[in-house]
């Protein structure tokens, strides 16, 4: 289960994307993009999402966007941190 969540916050690191994933048995084709729009809908009607920032430091250090109640987890901490990572949530990661 948690090899699907580092795969999953992996592939956003090699893509670019905002996308979010489901974390059973998620491949490529599974993975679900979703708009801000779409994502600030979940969070209005009281969804309980995990918003990962996978930016990197420079990126993040020179932004002054932060999303309320996301998470930083920087692309070199992944690993690390993946026990941060509660099993079974819906996650949504997020980089520029």
């Amino acid at each position: 289960m948690r090899n699907i969540v580092v795969a999953l916050v992996a592939l956003c690191l090699l893509t670019g994307t905002f996308f979010i994933g489901t974390a059973t048995g998620a491949g490529i084709e599974d993975i679900e993009r979703i708009t801000p729009r779409e994502l600030m809908r979940k969070l209005d009607r009281g969804e309980q999402v995990l918003i990962i920032d996978v930016r990197s430091s420079g990126a993040y250090a020179a932004s002054t966007v932060r999303l309320p109640g996301d998470v930083r987890i920087a692309p070199d901490e992944i690993i690390g941190r993946v026990g941060e990572i509660p099993m079974g949530a819906e996650i949504v990661t997020y980089c520029t």
